[in-house]
């Protein structure tokens, strides 16, 4: 829940997911439309297939996709020939879409069949103004999981989906991709589960509250995630195998530190597996009040370089909410920060872990 320029480095970093929804409500992500695990339509049939690559990268195609209301699927391909040194762009392609009577609440989910002749893989939304307004944005590049997956939540109107894909030389033969914009439904498919039993509790922060601090994070610099120069803290070990079986509920409490070397006050880190079939998860940070600023990242285990997803939104009203891909089998650690300015600690907080299965 940071600053503006915090989300662009987020972007910029190639995260699996990628949002800039100020209020938190864009979609409950991860176990699928309404259900507790099983994604509808996997490896959807294609609403819209690319018909005019010539211009679509600046001008956009007319899909006549209406999104919202149900699942749509647009189809294209990354071709080789456009290729552009400076800027590393390998293609761009843009198509218009428009949300009908009623907001649409989305996950937008992407993958393209050959990750490894790509640097990063992007897909944005963006109004259809001249200069145009970046709304929700994500990256997949085969590192952080089988796909890429982000929230979107788009009032009434039309917007511009924009597909970007960039590499350190023009590719050989054209990368087949699509791009699934999924009717969600967040009351139900990730609620917050405050108040409702625990999975599991904080139990190791230390009397002096950094018994679970282990990375410390700080946007201005580069790189931003490094661990902490303690030798004893340690993620707290769950024991939890998330899978899409329930959706699963960690509590702890922010407390009342003084602010250290980097930009956030105290630093709870959790230590989760997910499940064998287990490819994308969302998570739902709650916590009362309206002092605090809390975020959460997601990394996996041991591995700082670029985290799965920073929901680091700019507010101090209760509510990060995510969803984003992850590998099946894998070890992460899910970590919570008290941003600096954050009063009224100690401050309890929910999380609410869901997680879905996707066939891309």
């Amino acid at each position: 829940m940071q600053l503006a320029t915090r989300l662009s480095l987020t972007c910029l970093l190639a995260l699996a997911a990628c949002s800039s929804n100020k209020n938190g409500n864009g979609t409950d992500g991860g176990n699928g439309d309404g259900g507790s695990g099983s994604i509808d339509a996997p490896g959807a049939a294609c609403d819209y297939t690319e018909a005019d690559d010539g211009s679509n990268n600046t001008t956009a195609e007319a899909t006549g996709v209406t999104i919202g209301t149900q699942n749509q699927t647009i189809c294209g391909q990354v071709n080789n020939g456009h290729f552009g040194s400076a800027s590393m762009t390998v293609d761009v392609d843009m198509y218009t879409v428009t949300v009908g009577s009623s907001t649409a609440e989305l996950i937008v989910r992407f993958e393209n069949m050959s990750p490894s002749s790509l640097t990063d893989f992007q897909v944005t939304i963006t109004d259809t103004s001249v200069d145009p307004t970046l709304l929700n944005s994500g990256d997949y590049n085969g590192t952080l999981g089988d796909h890429g997956a982000y929230l979107a939540e788009l009032p009434t109107g039309t917007y511009n989906v924009v597909v970007t894909a960039t590499a350190a030389a023009d590719i050989a033969a054209a990368i087949p991709y699509k791009v699934e914009l999924v009717a969600d439904q967040p009351t139900t498919r990730c609620p917050d589960l405050t108040g409702m039993t625990a999975d599991y509790t904080e139990a190791n922060d230390g009397a002096a509250n950094n018994g679970n601090d282990v990375v410390l994070v700080d946007f201005a610099k580069i790189p931003s995630f490094s661990l902490t120069p303690s030798t004893t803290d340690a993620p707290e070990m769950t024991g939890l195998t998330v899978d899409s079986s329930k959706n699963w509920h960690v509590v702890g409490s922010s407390a009342a530190v003084a602010a250290g070397t980097d930009t956030y006050l105290d630093r709870d880190t959790y230590a989760i597996t997910t499940g064998a079939s287990i490819n994308e998860l969302s998570i739902r940070l709650n916590w009362p009040g309206s002092t605090a600023d809390l975020d959460y990242l997601v990394f996996e285990a041991n591995n700082l370089t670029t985290p799965n997803v920073a929901a680091t939104l700019t507010a101090t009203t209760e509510d990060e909410f995510a969803t984003f891909a992850v590998k099946p089998s894998s070890s992460y650690w899910v970590w919570i920060g008290a941003y600096e300015g954050s009063t009224g600690q100690p401050i309890a907080y929910s999380a609410s872990v869901c997680a879905a299965t996707f066939t891309p």
